[in-house]
């Protein structure tokens, strides 16, 4: 055990370098993880041993450095014991120890420094999807904004209800799901939300919900659409050139019964589609060059989707006074969320929103929006 004299000035220097957290797990110091309670549960460890005989002792060093912020550590009680123990002594050498040291205090120090007005609200829409609950976690939604933004809040606001015993393959699902994002909308988002100067949008949901959050949100706000990608594993928007030209068609009689196909994370829909309602119909249909799942990759793409899906809309409603716009989908949750949001209730056209069940042949019509 040390028995050196470490000041007042130098252990606070520490501490708050360290941000009264453990640098190594990085688990608060400053309160009890089990009541929650204001505790100080933090200790000061010695990268090179203030004795010779100590664990990484130095015969020169160890006095020099022995009340040197630069060479002590900040460490709950289990890494402190772990790195003096015989063996984590060999592992945690003293170049390890530093190197851990400036990784923490730097990390602090980046984080610490963003701007007060890079916050933003962290809001998560995750229901069951077939028969998985996908996961947003806290950690991921920080990982993400970091070091651009950071939350508003230590948790994210989230619509979903996770208890619901249905699944999207079910029509109850459909009866029940757009009232809980709703009711949830209104009691946690819709009264604040024009307060809020940044919102970053975390969503994995079949896609007319989606979609129907896209319309509750409006494009009135800052709102700052997340799109997981699948390579690389992330929801951070990437930084790359994209070849991958949006192309639309028209039909040629555009004033029967609209319906409107968005096929980019494939084209088989297109003629799935047009198989199961059969003519009679006028079909508009958005696509790309080369549809696949994980076709959108930057923050510049949605906004050209969100462009041309208003001119296609606009095109849609002058030829179709009357009627209502059936939709089908097959895209990135971004882009259904960005499709909800170019909505306008006076001038678009009803929509129905379709979908397909997993391992069924048959779209199944799921949400009307008016």
């Amino acid at each position: 055990m040390s028995k050196t004299f470490l000041s007042r000035a130098v252990k606070s220097e520490l501490w708050f370098k360290a941000h009264g957290r453990c640098e190594m797990c990085n688990k608060p110091l400053y309160r009890d993880g089990l009541t929650m309670m204001g505790v100080n549960l933090s200790e000061y460890a010695h990268i090179i041993a203030d004795s010779v005989n100590g664990p990484r002792g130095d015969e020169i060093l160890s006095s020099e450095y022995c009340d040197k912020e630069s060479n002590l550590i900040l460490l709950c009680k289990d890494h402190h014991k772990l790195i003096d123990s015989a063996e984590g002594a060999k592992k945690y050498d003293v170049a390890l120890l530093k190197k851990i040291k400036q990784e923490h205090e730097a990390r602090i120090e980046l984080v610490t420094g963003i701007s007060p007005e890079k916050k933003s609200m962290v809001v998560c829409y995750a229901p069951i999807i077939g028969d998985r609950t996908p996961s947003i976690t806290d950690s991921i939604t920080m990982e993400t904004l970091f070091p651009d933004m950071f939350p508003m809040e230590l948790k994210p606001i989230r619509l979903n209800a996770t208890d619901i015993p249905f699944n999207d393959n079910q029509q109850k699902y459909w009866e029940v799901q757009p009232d809980i994002l709703k009711e949830n909308f209104r009691k946690k988002l819709a009264e604040k939300i024009a307060d809020i100067p940044h919102i970053s949008l975390f969503a994995l949901a079949p896609q007319p919900l989606l979609v129907l959050l896209g319309t509750l949100i409006g494009d009135l706000y800052h709102v700052d659409i997340m799109q997981k990608h699948r390579d690389p594993d992330t929801w951070r928007w990437l930084d790359e050139n994209v070849d991958n030209e949006f192309r639309t068609y028209y039909p040629e009689n555009k004033g029967l019964n609209p319906v409107l196909i968005i096929a980019l994370s494939g084209c088989d829909i297109i003629e799935r589609v047009k198989q199961q309602l059969g003519d009679g119909f006028s079909y508009w249909v958005i696509t790309c060059e080369n549809p696949y799942r994980d076709m959108m990759r930057t923050r510049h793409q949605l906004s050209d989707f969100g462009t041309l899906l208003k001119k296609v809309l606009c095109e849609i409603n002058a030829n179709s006074v009357g009627k209502m716009l059936q939709v089908f989908p097959a895209m990135p949750v971004s882009c259904a969320i960005k499709m909800g949001q170019v909505r306008l209730p006076k001038a678009d056209l009803p929509w129905v929103l379709y979908d397909l069940p997993k391992e069924s042949e048959v779209f199944v019509k799921t949400i009307t929006i008016e």
